[in-house]
């Protein structure tokens, strides 16, 4: 790797993890093969992409925003444990809108820092979320990233290709990751890649 040209002190790794379910071994797994790949033992931002949030109803949003913040929780608080312990510095989250990133900055022990904001389609960031990043000292940043993860689906499609033949059946998508390592204090990006874990069905 790239990285073993430059002292570890003058990295600093992020790792963006993109989950399909809300099973935390999805986020241990990933950061376990990252911290190998890169050869560290801590990584500075951990980025989160939760499931997206879509109501099924207006009636039901209430509770499905509920359900969706229990759920979230549930694997925040084992990513607080990860910051407590030393192997991540700070941790964010992607593509939530204000009630979300409200929802789960009330509910963490410790706070998302950094807010990851996908711009393709749209101009600018919500003044409402902008202004809520700024009194809560969280770093909103933008991007306009495709959604990566690779779908049940997605993969399905890509098996199906009779010319290139490239995968099983047998098996899905079970997370996806984009880690990027910066050499701090001189924008150059050391190294930065992709990973995806697959399970058998």
């Amino acid at each position: 790797m790239e990285t073993n040209n430059y002292p570890r002190n003058d990295l600093k790794i992020t790792l963006k993890v993109f989950m399909s379910s809300s099973d935390f071994s999805q986020v241990t797994d990933c950061l376990n093969a990252t911290k190998s790949l890169l050869g560290v033992e801590s990584i500075e931002q951990l980025i989160m992409s939760f499931n997206n949030f879509e109501p099924e109803s207006e009636d039901s949003e209430d509770k499905e925003l509920k359900n969706w913040v229990e759920n979230v929780i549930s694997v925040w608080e084992k990513i607080e444990a990860l910051v407590k312990n030393g192997e991540i510095s700070t941790v964010g989250v992607a593509d939530f809108d204000l009630n979300h990133l409200k929802a789960l900055y009330d509910g963490a022990e410790i706070k998302p820092r950094i807010a990851h904001f996908n711009i393709a389609g749209c101009c600018s960031v919500p003044k409402d979320l902008q202004d809520y990043a700024r009194e809560n000292d969280i770093q909103l940043l933008t991007h306009n990233d495709p959604k990566p993860f690779v779908t049940a689906d997605g993969l399905k499609d890509i098996c199906n290709n009779e010319k290139y033949p490239l995968c099983d059946h047998d098996y899905k998508p079970s997370w996806a990751s984009r880690y990027t390592v910066w050499v701090r204090g001189r924008s150059i990006i050391a190294a930065k890649g992709y990973m995806v874990q697959f399970e058998r069905s």
